[in-house]
């Protein structure tokens, strides 16, 4: 298929997800709303980008900790991935907070920064 060569700006999430499948993934961050290689190799994973629709239908990213957490608590994801610069970490700092999350890959592209976790199954909204 198209993403089987590693041609992403993140080789090294293009390998790593081909070793997962019938997953649920949350996206957000610059560029990943480019989310298809996150499907892959087989298309099994159900992937959404992370982000609260205003009334308008437009989408805004959270404000806080709180709202991030409850927005992973409902979508139910396996794994999170978080593109940012290289300056701001706030989703990540956010999501290492949580209980139970396992950071499974970390990498650099220029001035940004991929960081994929994998949340827990238990997963609950608290306040942070």
């Amino acid at each position: 298929g198209r993403y089987r060569g590693g041609t992403t700006a993140f080789p090294e999430a293009t390998q790593w997800i081909r070793g997962v499948s019938n997953a649920d993934i949350g996206v957000v961050g610059q560029y990943l709303v480019m989310k298809y290689p996150f499907y892959g190799p087989d298309r099994t994973n159900r992937v959404r980008y992370i982000a609260i629709e205003r009334p308008d239908h437009s989408v805004r990213a959270p404000a806080d900790c709180t709202e991030w957490t409850a927005l992973l608590v409902r979508g139910g994801y396996d794994y999170v991935a978080i593109n940012t610069p290289a300056t701001a970490y706030s989703p990540v700092q956010w999501t290492e907070r949580i209980p139970g999350v396992e950071r499974v890959l970390r990498t650099d592209a220029g001035e940004f920064t991929l960081t994929i976790f994998r949340l827990p199954e238990d997963l609950e909204a608290t306040p942070c």
